[in-house]
């Protein structure tokens, strides 16, 4: 459709991108996704770096764990420069772990990048705690857990509103 060679490649990488955009904000991963991975060839350019991203957190949220967790890994060995995405990718990367039920190497992710993100006022390191500390958190509800805790189940579960501290609860009281 914009291949031409009287389209620029950045003129057709940012319509892609607005349009992969478009799609994503309109809750249409499909489309999304075949606009997304047009540009995720490369993560060189910002709307690379992002589209990339984006194609592997659709995988997640359509619960293809290992395609977006192959995702996660091409970027990162791509070696983007935007360090925001690729601080993005660690923290979907440990959503992943997570879903797989590697809460160690989960919190190990969330942990380094804590420790070593040098960016302060872009909320990667406010999101990557809260996400460390829902798993610690059930974790220790897990240690705890007894009987009777089992049995509150349906109250507790209504308490614990983040998508993460939901799926390690379900995984909990299996």
């Amino acid at each position: 459709m914009l291949v031409s060679d009287k389209v620029s490649e950045e003129i057709a990488r940012e319509a892609y991108f607005k349009m992969g955009k478009s799609c994503y904000a309109q809750d249409d991963p499909e489309n999304a996704g075949v606009n997304f991975r047009k540009l995720s060839k490369e993560v060189k350019s910002l709307e690379g770096a992002e589209a990339k991203y984006r194609v592997a957190e659709i995988y997640f949220r359509q619960n293809q764990f290992d395609l977006a967790e192959k995702e996660i890994f091409e970027f990162i060995d791509m070696n983007t420069p935007h360090q925001f995405w690729m601080a993005k990718i660690l923290i979907l990367l440990a959503d992943v772990n997570v879903r797989k039920s590697d809460f160690f190497q989960a919190k190990h992710t969330l942990q380094s990048l804590i420790d070593y993100y040098k960016i302060s006022d872009d909320g990667i390191i406010r999101e990557a705690q809260k996400k460390l500390n829902d798993i610690l958190e059930l974790e220790n509800f897990e240690e705890q857990s007894g009987q009777e805790q089992k049995i509150q189940h349906s109250m507790l579960y209504h308490i614990i509103l983040s998508p993460l501290r939901k799926v390690i609860f379900d995984r909990i009281m299996a």
